[in-house]
């Protein structure tokens, strides 16, 4: 009996010893792909509402406000320097895009399932949006005309926001493929300009689709991602000698880019306010928050300039502080009961998830919302610069949901299922009014579930 059980025994250990061996083939065939975020997705709700307020601090930045503005000192700095939102975003994108690289990483998907995906998320909203700048000079043609009684066909001359009404095929296909950056333009100075005869924000994304393409690249070395992010950095910093920001190559902008991966690093490593300071990191982290802005909006509001650059280092520390602040910002938005604070969380999250659309089509969308307001608000009021901004923004609302939602979803290569292309995945944006707390409550959980299974 106890040579059956010994022999019973054996067998189970041999059973166990070669189940063991099979993990271990199994962890060593992908050890390639792992990372340390593969235990646990990487969720940051609070980018949502930072890129919502990079765009519209772009888009106050490119309105023509009253001159009432200048009572207002405080905010009338502020507004000046709106320009900063573009620095904002490529860090924002540094950190969104190497969440999403990490994740293909950890999940096996190939190279091309990235790009592919980074193609669909930037190019068919972009396209569409050209669609709209080219109607525009026509529609708010057409609704003058209803008060002057004639309608007078918008032309290229005297108008440089018309000038793509002088383009000719060679000029198409460089803004449509975002080339035009590399293209010699009389009379440009900077790549704005490149850009100023039919949309000037153009620019910022002929920068992104080459930060897309590199780290593309980085991909097919999955081991040295980090490494290999590293040495472009290195070769980058001579690059703001050497190569000039009108040349259209992403080099002079890449220290940008890096510091939102460099902040990813350090989630990934739990190297964060949150796992630091525990219990205490949500209080350090506003009294932190609150005094470098308080800083900032000093330095501003006294006419001091501020490069891209510095603010670019200024705004990533400030987001690595502010990642303390992210867990109490979802519990809160949970356990609140005050209407008014649920409605303004909900709508700085739908900013966030517009924040593309937004940045597209502030510039000449805001034309269509004033030419329609001079009817019922007087222009030279701050009110009127409101309500325009307002408008402005719901009907970059109205374009995200109808071309550019549509393009964020895409079909896993290895589930089949249906995914939202977006990096945060407690907080992607999937419906027209997505963030209820309920909402948030589902993600929240199924964030956690995802983890707890893996």
């Amino acid at each position: 009996m106890n040579q059956t059980y010994v022999s019973a025994t054996t067998d189970s250990v041999r059973a166990t010893t070669d189940s063991v061996r099979a993990t271990t083939d199994n962890v060593r065939a992908t050890t390639d792909n792992y990372h340390p975020a593969c235990g646990r997705p990487l969720r940051f709700a609070l980018i949502e509402p930072l890129r919502g307020i990079a765009a519209l601090w772009v888009f106050c930045f490119h309105h023509q406000f009253a001159a009432s503005l200048r009572n207002l000192p405080i905010l009338n700095a502020l507004v000046s320097v709106g320009h900063l939102g573009v620095p904002m975003f490529f860090v924002l994108s540094g950190f969104c895009i190497t969440a999403s690289a990490r994740s293909v990483i950890c999940n096996q998907e190939s190279t091309g399932r990235f790009l592919y995906r980074r193609f669909r998320r930037v190019y068919p909203a972009y396209w569409l949006s050209i669609g709209v700048v080219i109607a525009m000079p026509f529609v708010i043609e057409a609704i003058s005309s209803l008060n002057t009684g004639h309608y007078v066909t918008p032309t290229a001359a005297g108008q440089i926001n018309n000038g793509f009404m002088a383009y000719d095929l060679t000029d198409w296909a460089s803004v449509a493929s975002l080339g035009r950056v590399f293209v010699s333009i009389p009379g440009a100075e900077d790549l704005q300009e490149k850009f100023s005869t039919i949309n000037a924000v153009y620019w910022t994304l002929a920068i992104e689709v080459q930060f897309y393409a590199i780290t593309g690249l980085m991909l097919l070395r999955r081991k040295t991602f980090y490494r290999s992010m590293f040495l472009i950095t290195v070769l980058s910093v001579p690059a703001l000698l050497i190569v000039s920001p009108s040349s259209g190559l992403f080099l002079p902008f890449w220290p940008m880019f890096v510091i939102g991966i460099g902040i990813h690093w350090l989630c990934e490593r739990k190297l964060t306010p949150s796992r630091l300071l525990g219990s205490r990191a949500p209080r350090v982290a506003a009294a932190v928050v609150a005094a470098s802005i308080g800083v900032f909006v000093w330095y501003v509001s006294r006419g001091l300039p501020v490069r891209h650059l510095w603010f670019a280092l200024y705004f990533g520390g400030l987001l690595l502080v502010a990642e303390g602040l992210d867990r109490a910002f979802i519990d809160h938005d949970l356990r609140s009961q005050s209407t008014m604070i649920r409605v303004g969380r909900r709508l700085m999250l739908v900013l966030g998830a517009m924040s593309y659309s937004l940045y597209l089509l502030h510039a000449r969308l805001q034309f269509l919302s004033m030419q329609l307001l001079r009817q019922v608000v007087r222009p030279d009021t701050l009110m009127f610069d409101v309500a325009t901004i307002v408008v402005t923004c719901m009907f970059c609302y109205a374009f995200y949901c109808v071309c550019e939602r549509p393009f964020m979803t895409a079909r896993s290569s290895r589930s089949g299922k249906l995914i939202v292309d977006n990096p945060m995945p407690a907080l992607a944006a999937q419906g027209a009014w997505p963030y209820s707390r309920r909402a948030i409550y589902r993600r929240t959980e199924a964030v956690r579930s995802v983890a707890g299974s893996r």
